[in-house]
């Protein structure tokens, strides 16, 4: 009997997101001449890279649950993720064996040994993103994967308060990609909320810390939404118990637009509950956007 077939190992990873197409792995047609015309290819992803590197040092295939789904050329500075293995290889040195195998844009920064039940996804109770916006007339050479360049001017000032307009508990359907969409830390899809638009004027109940049984998905409670200059460089900080996709850069490019003065910050209120309107404006690019941390 392998009294170790149960461990549950949770890792805290960093990573530059340019050259991944997200984190979640996934597969692609390929389409060629030839026998194997038409055959499955794999997509690099984080998540595939991990898998592979935890394969050559355990010999198992495993599976790895990350906490935050982020997008294609999305970075992280502490995205967390589990796995089960039931390899003795010791917790203090998973770090150092899995990143002998890894590619120099991803690094497993910690590791510990969880209960077995722990999942990074369905037991975080907030994440943290973090917005990087390169304020200054001239675009950056080093800073150019790392941020947003908007040369023009901003109003932080109107910003902020736009900012408040989205704190608290509210229906983000008008900020997302869109109906059939997985949320970061929700396992069910959003059709059913597109499809009857009268839900979204379900009234919100107490529970605020996290997401009620009694609200659609789409519902998110923003914790904290701080906007920070910090030299010629704009820091939009946010956390939330969860958010759909695409959700903060939408919400970023919303911000950018009161910034500019092209609409006011009580005009992000339109795009919220109980109006059914969609922000149809452009979403930040995902190079900016960063995952900071997990909390549990």
């Amino acid at each position: 009997m392998n009294l170790l077939k149960n461990r549950n190992i949770r890792l805290v990873i960093e990573y530059d997101g340019t050259n991944y197409k997200g984190w979640q792995v996934q597969k692609s047609r390929v389409m060629h001449d030839g026998p194997e015309a038409g055959s499955d290819a794999a997509i690099v992803t984080v998540q595939g890279m991990l898998q592979e590197a935890i394969k050559e040092i355990t010999g198992e295939e495993v599976g790895i649950t990350g906490a935050g789904r982020t997008d294609s050329g999305v970075h992280a500075r502490g995205q967390t993720a589990n796995f089960h293995t039931s390899s003795g290889i010791g917790v203090e040195r998973l770090p150092f064996a899995i990143n002998a195998h890894l590619p120099c844009d991803i690094i497993v920064k910690s590791a510990e040994e969880v209960a077995s039940g722990f999942n990074a996804r369905k037991d975080a109770k907030a994440r943290e993103y973090m917005y990087v916006i390169n304020n200054h007339r001239f675009r950056s050479a080093i800073a150019r994967l790392y941020s947003y360049h908007v040369p023009q001017e901003l109003d932080l000032e109107a910003m902020g308060q736009a900012a408040d307009c989205f704190k608290g508990l509210h229906d983000f359907s008008g900020f997302t990609a869109g109906a059939g969409q997985k949320p970061d830390g929700d396992a069910g899809a959003t059709r059913w909320v597109a499809q009857n638009r009268s839900i979204h004027r379900i009234a919100p109940t107490e529970e605020t810390s996290g997401q009620s049984q009694r609200l659609p998905p789409t519902y998110k409670n923003i914790m904290k939404l701080d906007i920070e200059r910090r030299m010629e460089f704009i820091y939009i900080i946010v956390k939330a118990n969860s958010f759909l996709m695409h959700m903060v850069r939408y919400m970023t490019a919303a911000l950018l637009e009161v910034g500019k003065g092209k609409m006011g910050p009580e005009d992000i209120r339109l795009y919220l509950e109980p109006s059914p309107r969609k922000w149809t404006g452009s979403r930040a690019p995902a190079r900016g956007l960063f995952l900071m941390k997990v909390e549990y």
